[in-house]
């Protein structure tokens, strides 16, 4: 039977939610099934998507705001907060990470998860110039 990196990865994520007694002998059969399959080249798949599952059902949310300069912490704090509050959840459970990009030339570019928020002065310009060119 063949088995996805994603179905591995939620079974685990099953095991590791359940009981403790119980985790060692059921890792240890998911483990030799792995092996059966020759589906070691899976493993680290495997865990990315682990990962992403617990981070989901722990209602974590990975962001970053890229900007040409260093945020301040009270910066970072607001932008936390805007995103916690767009989600529905507690800022601390937006893990933010600012990633400096010099090839931005003005505003911020925010990721959250899959979306994309562009406020750069570029894409704003962008917008400008095909909105002059289409009257």
């Amino acid at each position: 039977m063949k088995v996805t990196s994603k179905q591995y990865a939620k079974f685990l994520y099953d095991i590791a939610s359940g009981k403790e007694a119980q985790q060692g002998v059921l890792i240890k059969k998911i483990a030799k099934v792995i092996k059966k399959n020759r589906d070691e080249k899976k493993l680290e798949e495997i865990e990315k998507i682990f990962r992403q599952i617990q981070k989901k059902e722990e209602g974590i949310v990975d962001a970053a705001v890229y900007s040409r300069e260093k945020m301040s912490d009270d910066q970072m704090m607001k932008i936390k907060e805007s995103i916690a509050k767009k989600k529905n959840i507690a800022p601390e459970n937006v893990h933010l990470a600012n990633q400096v990009d010099e090839d931005i030339k003005g505003g911020l570019l925010i990721r959250v998860e899959n979306e994309i928020f562009d406020g750069t002065l570029k894409s704003k310009l962008e917008r400008m110039k095909k909105a002059v060119t289409s009257l």
